[in-house]
C-alpha cells in the first residue's frame, strides 16, 4: 500500500484522535474506524448520551427500514430473506462504518485512479472475510446476526492466519477443517494435539474470533 494512500486516508479523517490504521500486506490495510463511527452516531442520535437512558438495552434506533446500504453486499442471516428484520444499533453502526468507508474508495478511485474492495464489520478476522467477497471492486458487509451462517460455509484453513502451516497442523491434528468441529475442542486440548503454542500471536487472535461469533450467534 503505497504511502499517498495511507495519506489519503488519514487526510480524510479527522485528525484526533490519529486514525488507527494497520498495514496487512503491500496492498491492504485495517482501519479502525471505531471512534469515528461513535462519534457520527452521537450527532445523528443525541439522547444516546443521556442519563435516563439504560445502560443495559438501549431502544431501537428511529431508522429506516431497511437501511440504505447503496450497493454494498450484505450479508444477512438465510432466514431473513430479503428485506431483513428492524435496525438495531449494531447495523447502524455497522451502515456509518460502511459510508465512511465507501467514501474512502471513491476518494482513493478518483484521486489515485486505483480500484479497492472492501469489508466492513465488527474485527478483524471478519473484515477480511468480507472482503474477499466482492473483488476487485465492491464492498461487503458482515452484520452482527449473520456471522454464524457466513462463518459456517467456511473452511477453517480459508480464515486469516490459518490459511497455511499452523491451518494445516490444526486440521491433521484434529482430523477436520470443518468450523463447528473445532469449536467443539477447547483450546488447551487443541494446544496438545496439535502441538500449537497458544501464545502465537496469529493463531489465538483467529480462534477466539471464532469462537466469539458463533458463542453470538447460538445465543440469539
Amino acid at each position: 500500500m503505497s504511502r499517498k494512500t495511507i495519506q489519503l486516508v488519514r487526510d480524510l479523517l479527522p485528525a484526533s484522535p490519529d486514525p488507527k490504521i494497520e498495514r496487512a500486506s503491500v496492498d491492504e490495510f485495517y482501519l479502525d474506524l471505531s471512534t469515528q463511527v461513535y462519534r457520527t452516531l452521537v450527532e445523528r442520535f443525541p439522547d444516546i448520551t443521556s442519563d435516563n437512558i439504560s445502560t443495559q438495552r438501549l431502544p431501537l434506533p428511529a431508522v429506516q427500514n431497511p437501511l440504505n446500504w447503496q450497493t454494498d453486499k450484505v450479508m444477512n442471516p438465510p432466514e431473513w430473506g430479503d428485506h431483513g428484520e428492524s435496525p438495531d444499533w449494531d447495523d447502524v453502526a455497522l451502515s456509518v462504518g460502511a459510508d465512511i468507508v465507501r467514501n474512502i474508495r471513491e476518494h482513493i478511485k478518483q484521486r489515485l485512479r486505483l480500484t479497492t474492495s472492501a469489508g466492513v464489520s465488527h474485527n478483524k478476522l471478519l473484515a477480511k472475510v468480507a472482503s474477499r467477497m466482492k473483488k476487485p471492486a465492491g464492498q461487503t458487509v458482515i452484520r452482527t446476526k449473520s456471522i454464524g451462517s457466513v462463518l459456517s460455509a467456511l473452511k477453517a484453513t480459508s480464515l486469516p492466519g490459518l490459511g497455511r502451516q499452523l491451518g494445516q497442523k490444526a486440521v491433521q491434528g484434529l482430523g477436520s477443517d470443518n468450523i463447528f468441529d473445532l469449536l467443539q475442542v477447547p483450546l488447551a486440548t487443541m494446544g496438545v494435539r496439535v502441538s500449537i503454542d497458544l501464545s502465537t500471536p496469529i493463531f489465538i487472535p483467529a480462534m477466539d474470533c471464532i469462537i466469539y461469533s458463533f458463542d453470538y450467534f447460538n445465543s440469539l
